[in-house]
């Protein structure tokens, strides 16, 4: 569940360094050096995540249940996301 947890933690704070979906979410533009900065932060937590995961399900079998995970929490974030635009556009 805390692998699932950050990995997804780290698809939103990616999606929110996006133009796009920061706008959704915050109603404003976003600066080069704050994307970058979204960005490196989410793959430091995907980083985090993978080393939690490898730690837990020993080193054969953790980059195969990251993947999996990471599969169920893109997934996830996908629909979050889609969902925030759908919520966002009707409010216009």
């Amino acid at each position: 569940m805390i692998t699932l947890a950050l990995i997804l933690a780290a698809f939103i704070v990616m999606s929110l360094g996006m133009d796009k979906h920061h706008r959704v979410f915050f109603d404003g533009g976003l600066s080069k050096p704050k994307r970058s900065a979204l960005k490196g932060c989410a793959w430091l937590i995907l980083c985090f995540a993978f080393v939690v995961c490898c730690k837990i399900h020993g080193p054969q079998f953790g980059p195969v249940w990251f993947a999996g995970i990471a599969t169920v929490a893109a997934f996830m974030t996908m629909g979050l996301v889609s969902l925030r635009t759908t919520i966002s556009k009707k409010a216009r």
